[in-house]
């Protein structure tokens, strides 16, 4: 009941109130590992990336699942690396999930896999927290 009385003129709003679709922007994946400021010159994250996996590029796909109350929600979202570049996506994910749909402890987990030739591995997986654990 509190929160119903929240000032709109203050700039808040509920994520309860917010009826668009989740977005998510890819643009580039950064690191750092200790090998690569070990080599002469130092190697940048693709670089180090390519000769550590022996993987190109092209060969990465950034898969985004989005999840509420723990759960998926909805189908996962894909994206390429961009063909010719050093690791960037530069692409807007949009998930079929509203704002208004989401728990406080949304997440969405991004999972790095390399699909050369016939086998795919995982590289590398994140959670993202949508929200803080703060309440108005």
């Amino acid at each position: 009941q509190k929160m119903a009385q929240v000032d709109r003129r203050d700039g808040y709003f509920l994520s309860s109130d917010v009826g668009l679709h989740v977005k998510l922007c890819v643009q580039a994946l950064h690191g750092s590992a200790p090998g690569m400021w070990a080599a002469d010159p130092p190697l940048s994250h693709a670089e180090w990336l390519s000769q550590r996996a022996k993987i190109a590029a092209q060969d990465l796909t950034l898969v985004a699942q989005l999840y509420s109350h723990g759960l998926p929600c909805g189908l996962s979202e894909r994206t390429i690396c961009t063909p010719g570049s050093r690791l960037r996506w530069n692409e807007w994910l949009t998930f079929t999930a509203k704002y208004s749909d989401l728990s406080l402890d949304a997440f969405v987990l991004l999972t790095l896999v390399c699909s050369a030739g016939s086998r795919v591995r995982t590289l590398g997986a994140v959670n993202l927290p949508l929200f803080s654990g703060y309440r108005l």
